[in-house]
């Protein structure tokens, strides 16, 4: 006989450990997202940052989470000083008003820097 009880808190822990779902762009590139934020706000943020050129390809993506009412954008960049170039910070500042408008409803929206291996170097927040 098969225990009931068992095989429900299998499904349970690979549902948990499923918590992020990935999508491809139309040009390739990885959205990739957290259980707390929905297919359409991913290919939403997936379209936008593929028109804004942050997207390029089968080798960029980006991470989505929210926590609470704050949508974090977690974007990777080998250069772990592109933050401090000219003009940088306010670009992405515009970004993320946008996608707070136009994608996430008003809600506030980070998008964060990281290196590589996933350290935040720096960030951008709506208002």
């Amino acid at each position: 006989t098969l225990d009931r009880s068992s095989a429900a808190s299998d499904v349970y822990k690979r549902q948990e450990l499923a918590s992020e779902t990935e999508l491809a762009t139309s040009n390739g590139a990885k959205v990739v997202y957290d259980r707390h934020t929905t297919a359409e706000h991913a290919r939403r943020v997936g379209e936008l940052f593929g028109e804004r050129k942050i997207l390029t390809g089968k080798t960029s993506g980006v991470r989505l989470e929210q926590r609470g009412k704050e949508h974090l954008v977690r974007l990777a960049f080998g250069d772990t000083h592109v933050h401090e170039e000219p003009g940088v910070m306010d670009f992405y500042k515009e970004v993320a008003r946008e996608l707070s408008a136009d994608v996430f409803g008003g809600e506030p929206v980070r998008i964060v820097f990281e290196n590589d291996y996933g350290v935040e170097q720096a960030s951008v927040r709506t208002p």
